[in-house]
């Protein structure tokens, strides 16, 4: 190995054990049923593209008011609706504190294809509820902290 390959590596491994790591865009999602909702932070940026499938992949807050009642990982898929749709329409899964499964689905049509509604489905052992729910695209500074 020359030298030269030897002081790229060596930097990498220093930077990555700085916690140095390129910078991501993620977005988030909350989604409100009446005075509970549930926040979906997503790692990637927001896409905006018409017809292209982009994959989901983050976590999801479980909330009561302000307080944190669950979290979990969420994953899914996103579509960027035909023009003529002029949204982006989410299918969401997520479970949360190992009593807690959930499917969203969420299409995301007004406010520039940052605000919509849809309805979150969840099960666990006390049955199965069903929801209509508000959403909207938000900062991810305001993620609540559990």
């Amino acid at each position: 190995m020359s030298k030269r390959s030897t002081f790229v590596l060596a930097t990498l491994a220093g930077s990555l054990g700085l916690g140095l790591a390129p910078a991501r865009a993620d977005f988030c999602l909350s989604a409100s049923i009446n005075t509970a909702s549930r926040f979906f932070h997503f790692s990637g940026k927001y896409p905006s593209k018409p017809d292209k499938v982009t994959k989901l992949n983050g976590k999801v807050l479980l909330l009561e008011g302000t307080d944190v009642t669950g979290i979990g990982p969420a994953y899914g898929q996103i579509l960027g609706l035909p023009e003529g749709d002029a949204g982006n329409s989410l299918g969401i899964t997520f479970a949360a504190s190992g009593d807690v499964a959930g499917q969203a689905s969420i299409v995301l049509d007004d406010n520039n294809k940052m605000s919509g509604a849809g309805r979150i489905t969840e099960t666990s052992s006390s049955g199965t509820s069903s929801f209509p729910v508000g959403a909207d695209i938000v900062d991810c500074s305001t993620e609540p902290t559990p």
